[in-house]
C-alpha cells in the first residue's frame, strides 16, 4: 500500500505528465496535484484538478472497498457509468 511522503499541492508542471486517475496526458505548463508516495519505490503521483475533485466527491464510487485509488479508477469509473 502506497504512505503519503509528501502531501498533495499545486504544482505547475515542467513537462508532459499523465494524471493518475484519468490517465489524459497533461502538456507541460499545465497545473496539477502533486504528491510524493512511497512504497517499495518513491514515486510522484500527479492528478489534474478535475479528477482530484473527484476522487474526494465520489471516494465510495471510485476507489476499492479499502478506500484505495488506483492508477486510471477515474477512467474506469467514468467508462462505468457511461454504460449504465
Amino acid at each position: 500500500m502506497l504512505e503519503c511522503v509528501h502531501p498533495d499541492r499545486l504544482v505547475k508542471i515542467r513537462k508532459d505528465r499523465q494524471c493518475f486517475a484519468c490517465l489524459e496526458i497533461f502538456p507541460k505548463g499545465t497545473e496539477m496535484i502533486m504528491g510524493v508516495y512511497k512504497d517499495e519505490y518513491i514515486y510522484n503521483l500527479y492528478k489534474c484538478q478535475e479528477c482530484k475533485e473527484l476522487m474526494i466527491e465520489h471516494t465510495s464510487e471510485i476507489a476499492d472497498y479499502d478506500g484505495i485509488f488506483w492508477e486510471g479508477c477515474v477512467a474506469e469509473w467514468k467508462r462505468e457509468a457511461e454504460n449504465e
